[in-house]
């Protein structure tokens, strides 16, 4: 829930599965035993993890000036793959978005 950064459960060897989300849904379970999880029960967890992480996220942006300076801050230490392209998208809506004056 700290980076956004997706990992595919279905796909062995695709995510660490020791590590352990501390997230109010997911109560202290290993990705390998989220994995495990029957498929209803598994996508009824995940979905709660990702709209709480992307509820995080929505708290966050919401006390902080965001740009493209911050979002290179804070996705430095995530673990996403596309980073480059998020902030060159976020260059552009900066661009659009100022005033002529």
């Amino acid at each position: 829930p700290d980076d956004l950064s997706n990992k595919k459960l279905n796909k062995a060897g695709s995510y660490d599965q020791q590590f352990i989300c501390q997230c109010p849904c997911c109560k202290g379970m290993s990705l390998g035993q989220i994995a495990a999880l029957e498929r209803k029960e598994r996508m009824m967890l995940l979905m709660n993890h990702n709209y709480l992480a992307i509820q995080n996220l929505c708290e966050e942006f919401g006390e902080a000036p965001v740009n493209a300076q911050y979002l290179e801050k804070r996705l430095r230490k995530s673990k996403r793959k596309d980073i480059r392209n998020i902030l060159c998208c976020m260059s552009e809506i900066e661009t659009m978005c100022q005033s002529d004056e």
